[in-house]
């Protein structure tokens, strides 16, 4: 082995050694941007979860109303006083 096939086999070795470094670092820039998108969309979902229970709440009151009066007083029992 010359001089030279040393100096370029040392090269190479650096050069693959900071490639793989720099795969490795962005294996987990794009792991943490995966993760970060996986909260948001977790967060996202939890919230759109709690607006639609609470629509259809408001929906299945709506829909069990319709048809009656809407006479709230009816349903307070007040004590006649003497």
């Amino acid at each position: 082995m010359t001089v030279v096939s040393a100096f370029w086999n040392t090269v190479i070795t650096h050069v693959t050694a900071i490639v793989m470094a720099i795969a490795a670092a962005g294996a987990v820039v794009i792991g943490f941007l995966g993760l970060m998108t996986w909260h948001y969309e977790l967060h996202g979902r939890a919230d759109f979860d709690v607006a639609r229970r609470v629509m259809r709440a408001v929906y299945d009151m709506r829909n069990e109303s319709s048809g009656k009066p809407q006479h709230f007083f009816n349903e307070i029992q007040l004590t006649p006083t003497a």
